[in-house]
């Protein structure tokens, strides 16, 4: 009779201690609940639409310049980037080899720009090609929707239409160096600008590189285009007209 009573009394320990664990387990997921939905409500509502909302970066076109006839002599063509929108911790092996032959690149290749690319200021970006070849770039950006994770960006690249031609008075451009970011950061200039180097181009910087313009886009959780949210456009920069003669030039 004893023993019977002891089993009993186990029994009830038994279920005592497990009746106490789910009621104990159960008030900890209700806890995290409030804590996540009341609590913490705006931020993660905050988060999440970060998560949805992106701003890609429109590239201000550099100013023209001109002789002193009116003949163009600097100009901007399009030039593309391929871009990586995640964060480069989760490009796998799988990944980067699907980047690899997407863009008729090697898998080292793609190792190494995702290590030391570029990366956007503002839309965290990174690139992997520069100066991407136009045809590859449009047989690229018709296949996006297969590789979510990339995106083609078209820019204005600068294009000098006599070549070598008075290049020791135009100049030329070239991306901003870390040191000329320090001084010129204060002015709006980010990392990934290209500035005037020498000559026309550097003397005139401010007029001839305008201001960027920014698109706020909405994209699902493939980070496919939903829709355009709002857009400031960029601000070409000022076109320079020259008191040299081309022809000129060119005959010296």
């Amino acid at each position: 009779m004893a023993a019977d009573l002891r089993l009993g009394k186990e029994k009830k320990e038994r279920i005592y201690f497990f009746v106490t664990f789910v009621v104990i387990f159960y008030s900890i997921i209700v806890a995290r609940l409030f804590y996540l939905q009341i609590m913490n409500n705006e931020y993660y509502k905050q988060l999440s639409e970060n998560n949805s909302r992106k701003v890609k970066l429109i590239k201000a076109p550099r100013g023209k310049i001109y002789d002193c006839k009116g003949r163009l002599i600097a100009t901007n063509v399009a030039g593309y980037r391929v871009v990586y929108l995640k964060n480069e911790s989760k490009a796998t092996p799988d990944i980067i080899a699907k980047i690899a032959e997407a863009t008729g690149t090697t898998k080292a290749y793609i190792e190494k720009a995702m290590k030391i690319g570029e990366v956007y200021q503002y839309t965290k970006e990174k690139v992997l090609i520069d100066d991407y070849e136009e045809e590859k770039a449009h047989r690229l950006m018709e296949r996006l929707s297969d590789y979510p994770y990339l995106d083609v960006i078209s820019y204005p690249k600068r294009k000098y239409l006599m070549g070598n031609i008075a290049s020791h008075i135009i100049g030329y451009v070239r991306p901003i160096s870390d040191k000329e970011y320090e001084n010129l950061k204060d002015k709006g200039y980010s990392k990934n600008d290209v500035i005037g180097k020498k000559g026309i181009e550097k003397q005139y910087n401010e007029e001839l590189r305008g201001i960027d313009g920014y698109e706020y886009i909405e994209v699902d959780a493939h980070g496919r285009l939903v829709k355009n949210i709002d857009t400031k456009p960029a601000i070409p920069g000022q076109d320079l007209h020259l008191s040299i003669d081309i022809e000129l030039q060119t005959y010296m």
